[in-house]
């Protein structure tokens, strides 16, 4: 019961955190990065070639990286939150950071269904390939909210197509 508070305390917490952040990013218009597309590809570049700096040079000091996987009816499992450049690094591995493969039977994803509203970029990750067993990789739903040209909140969803 304890944990069950605490994990509702946390999320919480997120939530007016992140609503916060949003509201504030969203005071400062996009007119201050002028091609927030580029600046998530160049991310993704640099996270692909496993630039730790310039991947990092993307990212607001105190981002706020969100993911968590979502199953049938939206049921969502393994929810995790990281504050700040120096938490994120170890997740910069997540498959939903990066577009190349990461191994010889991994899929490349592709940027699909890419939305702009003012500070805020969403877009579906889209793997290329199945399993060897026919199983389709999930894919995966990106939003990313920005403060300039930095990326201050990743919101990572992994939508699990398997059942």
């Amino acid at each position: 019961m304890r944990i069950r508070i605490i994990n509702f305390l946390m999320i919480a917490a997120l939530v007016l955190t992140s609503c916060s952040a949003i509201q504030s990013a969203q005071a400062s218009t996009s007119s201050s990065c002028p091609n927030l597309v580029q600046v998530v590809k160049d991310f993704y570049t640099a996270n692909d070639t496993h630039q730790l700096v310039p991947t990092l040079s993307y990212l607001t000091e105190d981002v706020i990286f969100v993911f968590w996987a979502e199953g049938i009816n939206g049921h969502h499992m393994g929810l995790n939150t990281v504050v700040g450049k120096d938490q994120i690094v170890p997740f910069l591995t997540n498959p939903g950071l990066h577009l190349k493969a990461s191994g010889p039977d991994a899929p490349n994803f592709s940027m699909d269904h890419l939305v702009q509203a003012g500070n805020q970029i969403v877009f579906n990750l889209t793997p290329d390939r199945t399993h060897a067993n026919g199983r389709p990789y999930d894919p995966y739903v990106v939003t990313m909210v920005f403060s300039g040209c930095r990326i201050e909140i990743i919101k990572l969803i992994e939508r699990i197509t398997w059942v």
